[in-house]
C-alpha cells in the first residue's frame, strides 16, 4: 500500500476530527482496523469498544450515538460498530456521514457529528497512533471531544 501513496494510513472508524486532513484515510469500521492492529498495519488506527476492546497504549475519544426519527432502523453494516445496537436495520449504512441522507425516512441512528438527535448510549474509540509524526493528532481529537 505504500508503494503507490505514501501519505500516512488512518484505518478504522469514521470521525470528524479527520476532515480536511491530507491523510489516507480506509475507514472501514472497528473489524478491519482490529484486524490490522494484529498484523501491525497503519500508521493511525481507529476502533470502537462496542466491538474491539483489546487495545492498550491509546488515546480514548468519548462520543455519544444518537438516534433521530421513527420507523425502520436505519443503521450500520454488519461488521461497523454500532451494528451491535441496530439488528436488521431496513438500510445499512456503510458509513456515519451517509446518516443524515436518510433522516426523515426511518429512524437513524449515527454517532454525533453527524445527525442531531436523542442520546442512545456512548461509546469509547480508541485512536492507536503509530507513526509518530502524528502525535499532532492527539490534539486534534482532544479538541474535539
Amino acid at each position: 500500500m505504500k508503494s503507490i501513496d505514501k501519505r500516512p494510513l488512518v484505518l478504522g472508524e469514521e470521525h470528524p476530527a479527520l476532515r480536511g486532513l491530507d491523510l489516507r484515510k480506509i475507514l472501514l469500521g472497528t473489524v478491519p482496523a482490529c484486524a490490522a492492529l494484529k498484523y501491525n498495519v497503519g500508521d493511525v488506527l481507529i476502533v470502537s469498544d462496542l466491538l474491539c476492546n483489546k487495545v492498550k497504549d491509546s488515546l480514548e475519544i468519548k462520543r455519544w450515538i444518537l438516534e433521530s426519527g421513527e420507523g425502520d432502523n436505519i443503521g450500520y453494516h454488519e461488521w461497523i460498530g454500532m451494528s451491535k445496537l441496530v439488528s436488521d436495520p431496513a438500510v445499512k449504512l456503510k458509513s456515519p456521514s451517509t446518516a443524515k441522507l436518510f433522516l426523515g425516512k426511518g429512524k437513524v441512528i449515527a454517532p454525533e457529528g453527524y445527525i442531531q438527535g436523542t442520546r442512545l448510549t456512548q461509546e469509547t474509540l480508541r485512536v492507536v497512533i503509530r507513526n509518530k509524526d502524528l502525535q499532532f493528532l492527539q490534539g486534534i481529537f482532544s479538541e474535539n471531544t
